[in-house]
């Protein structure tokens, strides 16, 4: 557009100051505004749902997730109360936060949520913890079934000494009573084996059906 004195006037959308780039650096995060992000489960998993997904996902998806991952159900077995429980609270409080601290961007009307550069800041805490959960679950792992194994043998041993000194009490009474007093000894040392080793045989099951 020309005035009259013949200078041109370029459009503009009224927004751009022209110190703003489309390449901006990342700002780096606080301290406490990280530690404030990565506190909360919910938080990390969706920083770790957003980088799996080529950093973009929507609401409704990440609530989903989050849902059946809570509720330890897939996705098509998660009830109507499961998925909006997650949903309200990923709306009105997570999800804001992490848009507030620049960690994501969150359009509240589409529902589109975007992993933003600065989020790698947080990844370097998040990756530590995945190493060390995994780490922790092999040590476990390993401790826990040569265990098992030894308090189930130690229990076996009881109640067969137990059974053999039975056997031979019954079949041989005119033996001295040295087959009574080991039977006694057998059934005393099962019987002491069983309360120690069942408690541990017991939450070792229990463990092992809530993982």
């Amino acid at each position: 557009m020309s005035t009259e004195n013949g200078s041109t006037l370029t459009p503009s959308d009224g927004n751009s100051t022209g110190d703003e780039t489309d390449d901006e650096e990342p700002k780096p995060i606080s301290k406490d505004t990280q530690f404030g992000m990565l506190k909360n489960r919910r938080r990390r998993d969706i920083l770790r749902y957003l980088r799996e997904n080529d950093d973009e996902s929507t609401l409704s998806d990440l609530a989903e997730f989050i849902a059946a991952k809570e509720n330890g159900v897939e996705r098509r077995l998660l009830s109507s109360d499961e998925r909006k429980r997650v949903y309200i609270g990923l709306y009105q409080c997570h999800l804001p936060k992490m848009d507030d601290a620049r960690v994501i961007d969150f359009e509240k009307r589409s529902g589109g949520v975007r992993l933003r550069p600065e989020a790698d800041q947080l990844f370097a805490y998040i990756d530590d913890e995945d190493d060390e959960e995994e780490s922790a679950g092999e040590t476990t792992a390993e401790e826990t079934t040569p265990w098992t194994v030894n308090t189930t043998v130690k229990l076996g041993l009881g109640w067969t000494l137990c059974l053999l000194a039975a056997l031979s009490v019954a079949g041989i009474a005119g033996l001295p009573p040295v087959g009574v007093i080991g039977g006694a000894a057998a059934v005393t040392f099962a019987a002491i084996e069983t309360v120690d080793v069942l408690p541990s045989l017991w939450a070792d099951g229990v463990a092992v059906l809530h993982d």
